[in-house]
């Protein structure tokens, strides 16, 4: 499964290259999605495969350094991209890792393969609950992503995707309990209030991390009127702090065997990193938004290892692996909820904020296309009351972000301790 994910993942960036048109490029970033969920979720079940569950989040540690070097420096990247040579080289750059990977991983991890035929292996996936909870998905991000903003809350088009989404969530449970022979969602992996406590937590984690990152990025592009490269570059301190103390939590949690501590601390520092960038505004200056940056960081990197150490330690040892592949998808819901939603709310305060200056709240609806039309225009009154208008909507949803880390503090009372010392029962091992 790991080799099909990254060849998918490899088959996508090659189409997305060569595409010329929408329906290519929609065809090659579907594939490509495809394979990057399931790399994020599969290096994530043979990690908990191989380890013993009291130095895997040591392990976890180092994969996250991974993830979040990656993610911290493709803003840097992404700009120098847009700005020096063509967008084609977003997809370029994938190719030598993904040949890489193919390379080597035949090679250095090594599988007991059951005594069935691929062609059962296929047939044995549950296809009708993974396209449900898909489709689910989608329409409810879709709803809730033109709530307020495309479409009135109150609308039929904002509410028909996101009641139907909601219905299909619900029938994807009752099919994976009632009628799935081998179901992906595994229920027993839900058996008490700290496995439901630790997931909902790990939602509310992603949603903070991506959408702090990805409207931090438009706040130093709108009021600072900094380049896509420099926005980049100053919004490094939040990701290279997460780094760092997220490795360094997970070796903590192996050393002294416990986990609660990291996520309560995790929590208590988030919301008041949230909290203290709630104050950011046009005459910030840079070592104040530095400082206030590296505060959410620690709280937010002591999250990242101890949820994904709960998560292993309140699972039954022959559901590890179901759990590991919860957690990745759990971590990448809050990333889609933190990107749409952190829109809405955004362009919902930025419209209500316009309406109370009298000007049209339709800007809220091409709020990138506005910004960037702003950034070119000459200084004047006018372009200082539209950079504090979009302050004002930035600063609501921090608000409204510390807020939900709060509310991961409340949540995660309910997080019971269990033992990191279980048996390893495994069938992969490295070469």
């Amino acid at each position: 499964m790991f080799l099909l994910a990254i060849t998918l993942f490899t088959i996508g960036s090659i189409i997305c290259c060569a595409s010329h048109g929408i329906v290519s490029m929609l065809v090659g970033r579907s594939i490509q999605g495809i394979g990057g969920g399931g790399i994020l979720s599969v290096n994530l079940i043979i990690l908990s495969d191989i380890i013993p569950l009291r130095q895997r989040a040591q392990y976890q540690g180092y994969l996250q350094l991974c993830f979040a070097f990656g993610s911290n420096i493709a803003p840097v990247i992404g700009g120098l991209i847009v700005q020096k040579t063509t967008w084609r080289w977003l997809f370029y750059i994938n190719l030598p890792f993904c040949a890489i990977s193919l390379a080597t991983v035949p090679f250095t991890i090594r599988y007991t393969r059951p005594k069935i035929t691929t062609k059962e292996q296929l047939l044995s996936i549950d296809w009708p609950g993974i396209m449900l909870s898909i489709a689910s998905t989608t329409l409810f991000l879709v709803g809730i992503s033109w709530g307020g903003t495309e479409y009135p809350w109150s609308s039929a088009t904002t509410l028909c995707p996101l009641l139907i989404g909601l219905a299909g969530v619900l029938l994807t449970v009752i099919y994976e309990t009632k009628y799935a022979s081998v179901p992906f969602l595994r229920m027993s992996i839900f058996q008490n209030r700290s496995a439901i406590a630790a997931y909902a937590c790990t939602v509310l984690m992603a949603f903070s991390v991506y959408a702090t990152a990805y409207y931090l990025v438009l706040w130093l592009l709108a009021v600072k009127e900094m380049s896509a490269v420099m926005a980049g570059v100053c919004e490094l301190p939040l990701g290279l702090t997460i780094v760092p103390i997220s490795g360094a939590t997970g070796a903590a949690i192996t050393r002294v065997g416990k986990y609660q501590w990291a996520i309560w601390l995790g929590w208590v520092l988030s919301t008041l990193g949230m909290g203290v960038m709630v104050q950011l505004h046009p005459d910030t200056s840079t070592v104040a938004y530095v400082f206030m940056f590296i505060c959410a960081g620690i709280g937010l990197g002591l999250l990242f290892n101890s949820l994904s150490a709960a998560v292993q330690a309140i699972s039954p040892t022959k559901d590890v692996a179901y759990a590991s592949s919860m957690f990745a998808f759990m971590r990448s819901l809050g990333l889609c909820l933190g990107v749409s939603i952190g829109g809405t709310i955004f362009q919902n305060f930025l419209q209500r904020r316009l309406e109370h200056y009298g000007l049209s709240p339709e800007i809220a609806k091409q709020a990138q296309v506005y910004i960037e039309a702003l950034r070119s225009e000459p200084a004047s009154p006018e372009k200082t009351l539209a950079k504090q208008i979009i302050n004002w909507a930035f600063q609501m949803l921090l608000a409204t972000l510390c807020g939900i880390s709060g509310l991961g503090l409340v949540i995660s009372a309910a997080i019971g301790r269990y033992s990191l010392d279980k048996e390893l029962d495994s069938q992969h091992v490295i070469a």
